[in-house]
């Protein structure tokens, strides 16, 4: 079965934040994120909230600002993981908002695997192509009719983009994807 699509921007974008829900720092790198930087950002609040009574209100009290520089500490904490997700997509959308990316390409997929032969403008191919197994992957998220396949032991990812196809095609299609033995997620 022979694919001809043009992979854009915002399927870079999707594919990354794909990759990003599976992604977690070190334990190290999760530490110094999660404790030290929030403690950081509390002492900020300490900070401020001492000048504000200090200069503002001529009060020379340590019990207000430190209370709340602790509930800001374990507000924090609490709400750690929701806030780096947001902040790492965030800076995608910011990375990729200045690129204007366009690939268009032929996949050729088979029984064994999937090949893909970029073009360029003109309808040259570039390159000798990529040629992946089924077994090169490790999972397949379904989103608007296009399929995002992780690549195994990498931050990597490849787009298969089926939403032009009929019926029949997208079948074909979700059974070649079947082959990677995981079952196909759904994204919104």
């Amino acid at each position: 079965m022979t694919i001809e699509n043009t992979v854009t921007t915002p399927d870079f974008v999707e594919l990354q934040k794909i990759l990003l829900e599976e992604y977690a720092p070190d334990k190290t790198m999760n530490f110094l994120l999660k404790y030290v930087v929030n403690a950081l950002y509390a002492m900020v609040v300490f900070l401020g909230f001492y000048f504000i009574l200090d200069r503002m209100a001529q009060v020379k009290n340590l019990w207000i600002p430190g209370a709340t520089a602790v509930v800001s500490f374990l507000i924090l904490i609490r709400f750690h993981k929701r806030i780096y997700k947001n902040r790492l997509n965030k800076a995608i959308e910011r990375y990729y908002g200045k690129t204007a990316l366009t690939i268009h390409r032929t996949l050729t997929l088979d029984e064994d695997g999937v090949r893909s032969q970029e073009h360029d403008e003109a309808g040259a191919l570039v390159g000798e192509g990529k040629y992946l197994l089924w077994s090169d992957f490790e999972g397949a998220t379904r989103s608007h009719d296009n399929f995002f396949l992780k690549i195994k032991n990498q931050q990597e990812g490849f787009i298969l983009k089926a939403e032009g196809l009929d019926a029949q095609d997208q079948q074909t299609v979700e059974t070649y994807i079947r082959r990677i033995g995981a079952p196909i997620a759904e994204r919104s």
